[in-house]
């Protein structure tokens, strides 16, 4: 799956010097403010897990599927019900 990521201040620079994937390429990037990535990844729950502890501090811009708040319910929904 095509995975794009916009990353604002300190995240840009994280995922700048850790690879998720061999795939990445810094795509956009507006000096200062953010910077955009795409990689080539399975939608995997460690993957959701991953963007959602970046917070605010990461947009996923493709593909819808890995939006914040679908992704919070496909996590939540898995949980165990003793969570």
């Amino acid at each position: 799956t095509k995975i794009k990521i916009r990353a604002y201040g300190v995240q840009a620079d994280y995922l700048r010097s850790t690879s998720l994937h061999k795939s990445p390429a810094e795509v956009q990037s507006k000096h200062g403010e953010f910077a955009e990535f795409t990689y080539r990844l399975c939608e995997t729950p460690e993957l959701i897990n991953l963007l959602l502890a970046m917070g605010d501090s990461v947009e996923v811009l493709e593909p819808e599927s890995l939006d914040k708040s679908t992704s919070w319910f496909y996590v939540s929904e898995r949980c165990s019900p003793h969570y």
